[in-house]
Formats: C-alpha cells, sequence, structure tokens
C-alpha cells in the first residue's frame, strides 16, 4: 500500500508572529506493509487553538502546574 505523508515541524520558537521559515513542510510516499494486529489511522482533521500559540514560547507553562 502506498502512502502519502505530509508533515508539519516546528524548527524554531517564534519570536513575535509566527513566519514561514520556522516551520518545515515536507511530503513523502512510502510503500507500508501492515504486520497481523496492525491498523492504519488517518487524521483528517486537526484542531489548532489560540492558547497553543502560548505554547510555543519557552518557559514556564500554568498548564504543567495541573497534573
Amino acid at each position: 500500500m502506498e502512502i502519502n505523508n505530509r508533515t508539519v515541524r516546528l524548527l524554531e520558537r517564534p519570536v513575535g508572529l509566527p513566519t514561514k521559515d520556522i516551520w518545515s513542510f515536507k511530503e513523502e510516499n512510502f510503500d507500508l506493509k501492515l504486520d497481523k494486529n496492525q491498523l492504519l489511522v488517518k487524521n483528517e482533521f486537526i484542531s489548532l487553538d489560540p492558547a497553543m500559540r502560548g505554547w510555543l514560547n519557552e518557559g514556564n507553562h500554568i498548564y504543567l502546574l495541573f497534573k
């Protein structure tokens, strides 16, 4: 089975507004052979919340205090 995989990776923490050059956008194709008891999950949607922008900043985050 041939798979087309798209990845978006953060290369460095943004200073100010994020720009395109701090991200890596890649698309790759590869053959996938699933073994017994394995399955393939396709992600069709992703949710991005405005609060996630703060998570890109270095330092302590309030959400780490709640466990």
